[in-house]
């Protein structure tokens, strides 16, 4: 669960031939999300499918590092919130989304998340996730 002005820090188990799905509950300017973003990102994730199954408004803000901006996914850090340039964009509401949702449900079809999940807190570790 990531929480503002907390420190954050990636799963060691997440690599550079992860498929991963992060599942917010509600989003407003998509903070967690983003967040979840660079991580991946910075770990080289093969496919990153970022979903939340509510939203509040329309604004989103794309989230980027300043030049001199390293994201360390290993490593347990916080980020000052100038440390990224934002981009606000308009959300639309998807109407392919719920299949898209449904189609990655099924490709985890026989695997367990929860134990991935207690596997990986068992570790000292959070799997990435956004809240």
């Amino acid at each position: 669960l990531f929480e503002r002005d907390a420190p954050l820090r990636i799963s060691p188990q997440i690599g550079s031939s992860s498929t991963v799905m992060v599942v917010d509950d509600f989003c407003t300017e998509g903070f967690s999300l983003e967040a979840a973003r660079q991580f991946l990102e910075a770990v080289g994730a093969k496919e990153i499918n970022l979903f939340a199954f509510g939203k509040y408004g329309s604004r989103f803000v794309a989230q980027t590092p300043k030049r001199e901006t390293k994201i360390e996914p290993y490593a347990e850090r916080t980020y000052a919130d100038d440390a990224f340039v934002g981009n606000t964009v308009s959300c639309e509401i998807d109407e392919n989304a719920l299949p898209e949702f449904q189609a990655s449900l099924e490709r985890l079809r026989g695997r367990s998340i929860a134990d991935k999940l207690l596997a990986t807190e068992q570790e000292g570790g959070a799997a990435v996730s956004a809240g």
